[in-house]
């Protein structure tokens, strides 16, 4: 009976090509693309997971409406779920947060990859593909602030919160980071 051994040298992270490369390699834009990405993440985060994209009052107590729950500043008025109710905005508000949402977390794991993975370091076809992700992922965004903007008076909120700004910021940054890879992406043409 045989017994494979592997040795050190056989088996080392540079036969796997998977050399991370340093910020001190990544261009200014690279920098610039990183941290425009992480601050889009981080607000997609906020605004997916907060309760504040609309404001209003009822007895007394600010209600606040998130994407997934309405809460009350006072211990009468509970969280209601927001799950399953049939107004049809809302559920395109949620849809269209949800793509942007996923978008963005996606757009964040391309761009590690491109900028910090050796091998896939100048991938045209690696960085198109984020700044197309970046794109779709504003554009989903976009959709879910006009729908809700235009229609959250519906359920008795007054003004637009801190998430749904939020929100805007998120798809600011995603559309500037989508632009920005796509031109780097043409660069290395």
């Amino acid at each position: 009976m045989d017994i494979f051994v592997l040795t050190s040298e056989e088996y080392s992270v540079k036969s796997m090509d998977i050399k991370a490369t340093g910020l001190s390699e990544i261009s200014i834009l690279g920098k610039i693309t990183l941290i425009f990405n992480l601050f889009a993440n981080l607000s997609s985060w906020i605004s997916f997971t907060t309760t504040s994209w609309g404001e209003g009052y009822e007895n007394d107590s600010r209600l606040g409406v998130g994407l997934w729950k309405i809460c009350g500043t006072s211990l009468q008025t509970p969280c209601l779920d927001t799950a399953g109710v049939r107004i049809d905005w809302y559920a395109s508000v949620q849809a269209f947060s949800i793509f942007g949402f996923v978008g963005s977390n996606i757009s964040v794991a391309l761009i590690l990859i491109y900028i910090f993975w050796h091998r896939f370091k100048k991938n045209t076809k690696l960085a198109m593909a984020a700044g197309i992700i970046c794109i779709l992922s504003s554009a989903a965004y976009l959709l879910a602030v006009i729908i809700f903007a235009s229609m959250f008076k519906d359920l008795g909120m007054h003004t637009l919160s801190w998430s749904f700004i939020f929100t805007v910021i998120a798809l600011l940054l995603e559309t500037l980071v989508g632009c920005a890879l796509l031109i780097d992406a043409r660069n290395f043409m």
